[in-house]
């Protein structure tokens, strides 16, 4: 889940104003009792219009317009351009980037004519923060340039200081976190030289965040803690409770859970002292996500209910939503499905209304767990679905992005680069023209003496210049081989990622459709289930069916099929046979209805050679399964197997029933049917080669089956619990360090 940072941080950088009841009130006195209609009015209205942006932005654009209406009557150009201005600074905290720029762009066109360079600067960082918002951040980086340089000639220092913080805020949002901290690092020394604790504490907070980006945590700590002590000195409660905020968030993340809850306590306490409603949603959020790590779930409720009401209240819809997917995952963590739902069904609508596919994208996530734990496996399937195609869509967009974002710094540096050499060309140029008036007075002196010495230096600049040029083209040479490795290192990690991803995605399709062993047990009680993918995805598998319907007498039997399959392959591969597999068993089930393992394995085996078309004669490999298959019905025991036994142990005495040595999906032959009543206590042992065939021990050989047969002996009298538990140890001691190479898989079944 995403970790909300507290308030003023990259774009929100503005100049804070104690913007408190009483002003506004004098302020609407003000304009209700002044009956003119001059430049004054006009200069109250934009005041108000600047006073609401923080209180109600509706009555701000009101005044904003009215401004602009008296201002285009007076034709007073200084007050249609403030007007312009407000409107684009209400738009920007509407997200109308389009309109902001609009109003932003004529208000600058504005002061150009006026020659207020002040006003300039302002139009000029206004601007930039919205093409940054708009993630066109070359445009951004350019006109915050323009503005910096525009400042230093009317030696606007602190101006210039926030400025810096601006482009630190461009810089961040490029991940290039050094520039970030060396612009911040500008504006630091500017406030503190200055003594300016507005900028102080919010430069201070910026950079903490910074490092926390980075993951150095304890340096976060130590600048939120500079920033909340400016805070306490000034009595600045709004900037504190972000200071206090962020504390929380570094010490949750180094899982300092105890400090964290303190911070975010205090962070709430002051929030709500001011009605700084914002920041006590986002301190309830936090605190509930701590009691959820802890699984105090009543307590994280609470506090998720309490964030909800108040985003309903302000009718923020995203937000609404989020925290509708956080108390339906909470929920679900408690196994309350019913009420999970309805949570995710109310998140999921805003998402689409609103068409914020990184939440949707969570909730579709939720719903497949959801119904995987209500047994709709159909359901389930068809969320993952779901969850993988938004999932393309959002990669996609964020791929574009990154190259966007990789140009945008490919194009920054190499700006920088072509100043550097501008620079280091007007120096060489300084040097020259100093050598030659040295040479001529040198000629003045002696003739012969001075001829040679130029001689000699204009040898010495050759070669200067000359190594100079080959270092030039040989760094340029080495900045594009730099330049073609990066990008092919992001091409294949974006591949390896997305690679990544699918097989994940396939993870979670083969999960979904596995018996949850909680379904085994039901029907098994005295059953243990030992299974270990190699990979991410498994070739090995295991399948449950229970009881089996006669359509045309309506009978039906008490009976249940467990089975351990062991696919060709492992992976990716094994992966899509195990897949294949279980649809034809579940297929034939369906179909058939057949009673005895020997005619599923038969039916199998025949499915499995059509389907791999492993009858014709040119087919260059061949795919199978070597699969174990019980019926249980009271007392009685069917088996049949393919090249996998069954093993049953009474008093430590091994009895193997033997499979036939012919895989599904091979020969034509039928398989043998096995009939057995074992004595009460016995235990049934069904697997695949896995777990014998690991390396291990001292000198790095195979388990192999005698030894995985006498553990077996020596564990059976242990429960099924503890047998899992013995079978895993067992296997982990042995492989030691060394990788496992296959899936493994070990059912048992106390009789």
């Amino acid at each position: 889940m995403k970790k909300i940072y507290f308030i003023f941080f990259f774009f929100l950088f503005y100049i804070s104003y104690s913007q408190n009841r009483r002003k506004l009130d004098s302020l609407l006195t003000l304009s209700k009792n002044s009956p003119a209609k001059d430049t004054e009015a006009v200069k109250l209205y934009n005041t108000i219009a600047i006073t609401f942006n923080k209180t109600n932005l509706d009555s701000s654009k009101f005044f904003c317009e009215k401004a602009l209406v008296l201002s285009k009557r007076l034709k007073f150009k200084s007050g249609i351009a403030n007007a312009y201005n407000s409107l684009g600074i209400y738009f920007r905290l509407t997200t109308g980037y389009d309109s902001a720029l609009k109003y932003y762009t004529l208000a600058s066109e504005i002061r150009k004519e006026t020659g207020d360079k002040k006003a300039i600067i302002t139009s000029q960082n206004n601007i930039a923060i919205i093409y940054s918002l708009q993630g066109n951040y070359n445009k951004a980086i350019d006109l915050h340039e323009k503005a910096l340089a525009l400042q230093k000639t009317i030696r606007d220092t602190i101006g210039a200081a926030y400025t810096c913080n601006y482009l630190a805020n461009v810089f961040n949002y490029l991940a290039d976190y050094e520039k970030a901290l060396q612009y911040y690092e500008k504006a630091r020394r500017i406030f503190e030289k200055r003594n300016n604790t507005t900028g102080l504490m919010q430069v201070y907070n910026n950079i903490g965040i910074v490092y926390g980006f980075i993951g150095n945590h304890d340096k976060a700590i130590e600048y939120y803690n500079l920033s909340l002590e400016v805070c306490e000195k000034t009595g600045d409660k709004k900037n504190a409770t972000a200071a206090l905020g962020n504390l929380g968030s570094a010490y949750q993340k180094k899982n300092e859970i105890e400090l964290a809850l303190k911070y975010y306590t205090q962070s709430l306490q002051a929030a709500r002292s001011i009605g700084f409603t914002q920041a006590e949603a986002a301190n309830l959020s936090s605190i509930g996500t701590v009691f959820q790590s802890k699984k105090d779930f009543v307590s994280a409720l609470s506090n998720f209910k309490q964030v909800l009401q108040i985003h309903e209240k302000s009718g923020e819809k995203r937000e609404i939503a989020q925290t509708n997917l956080r108390i339906g995952t909470l929920l679900l963590e408690q196994n309350k499905t019913d009420e999970a739902k309805a949570c995710l069904d109310r998140s999921a609508a805003i998402c689409k209304q609103l068409g914020v596919k990184d939440l949707l994208l969570e909730n579709y996530s939720a719903f497949a767990g959801l119904y995987k734990r209500k047994k709709d496996f159909k359901k389930s399937y068809e969320y993952l679905g779901l969850y993988s195609e938004l999932k393309d869509s959002v990669l996609n967009e964020e791929k574009s992005k990154n190259i966007a974002l990789m140009q945008t710094r490919f194009d920054t540096e190499k700006k920088e680069n072509e100043i550097a050499s501008l620079t280091k060309d007007k120096a060489i140029g300084v040097l020259r023209e100093s050598e030659q008036k040295a040479n001529i007075r040198k000629q003045n002196i002696v003739l012969g003496i001075s001829l040679t010495g130029v001689l000699l230096v204009l040898v010495l600049v050759f070669i200067i210049l000359k190594g100079y040029r080959d270092k030039k083209k040989a760094n340029s040479l080495l900045e594009e081989k730099n330049a073609a490795i990066l990008a092919q290192k992001k091409i294949l990690e974006e591949k390896n990622i997305l690679v990544t991803d699918s097989i994940e995605y396939a993870k979670g399709i083969q999960e979904t459709i596995l018996p949850a062993i909680e379904e085994v047990l039901k029907w098994i009680p005295g059953c243990f289930i030992f299974y270990k993918p190699k990979d991410i995805v498994a070739g090995d598998f295991y399948w449950l069916k229970v009881g089996t319907k006669d359509e045309g007498r309506g009978a039906s039997d008490d009976s249940v099929f467990l089975a351990a399959c062991d696919c060709t392959g492992h992976g990716v591969p094994g992966a899509f046979m195990s897949m294949h597999s279980f649809y034809l068993l579940e297929r034939i089930m369906k179909e058939k209805k057949l009673k005895s393992p020997a005619q599923i394995l038969d039916e199998l085996n025949f499915q499995m050679k059509d389907t791999l078309h492993q009858d014709k004669k040119d087919a260059s490999a061949k795919y199978g399964i070597d699969m174990a298959l019980i019926k249980i019905e009271k007392d009685t025991i069917e088996f049949a197997g393919a090249r996998n036994a069954l093993l049953v142990i009474k008093d430590k005495e091994l009895t193997e029933i033997r499979a036939d040595r012919i895989y599904i999906g091979g020969s034509k032959e039928k398989f043998t049917n096995n009939i057995l009543q074992p004595e009460k206590g016995s235990m049934l042992y069904m697997f695949t080669d896995g777990y014998a065939d690991q390396k291990g021990g001292k000198k790095s050989e195979k388990y192999f089956s005698t030894n995985f047969r006498e553990l077996l002996k020596e564990i059976s009298v242990f429960s099924p619990e503890e047998q899992k538990n013995k079978l895993e140890s067992a296997f982990e001691e042995w492989r030691g360090s060394i990788e496992q190479i296959d899936d493994v898989l070990v059912i048992g079944v106390r009789i």
